[in-house]
């Protein structure tokens, strides 16, 4: 076998080693939560909206299941400028 094809082999072998982890991470960082729960709530809908439409990105005020929150994402609904919320909880 030529010191070349010796080459490629060794380089093909690194590559496989250093990609296989990170295929295997990506894969299981992409998993979803799906959570389905019924809950009625003897409120008004406009007091409603104001706390899970427009208060939605301050979760760690009116949850304490959150340390913290903030906003992201594109607009999606008129009156809040942001789709999503980044969370910090007790694990994380």
């Amino acid at each position: 076998m030529s010191s070349i094809t010796k080459t490629k082999n060794i380089m093909i072998v690194t590559a496989l080693i250093i990609a296989t982890p990170l295929i295997i991470l990506s894969i299981m960082g992409q998993q979803k939560i799906n959570v389905k729960r019924e809950l009625v709530i003897n409120k008004r809908i406009d007091d409603v909206w104001e706390v899970m439409g427009y208060q939605f990105d301050k979760v760690h005020l009116w949850s304490s299941n959150f340390k913290n929150s903030k906003s992201g994402g594109n607009k999606k609904f008129e009156g809040i400028n942001y789709s999503s919320r980044i969370t910090v909880t007790d694990r994380g």
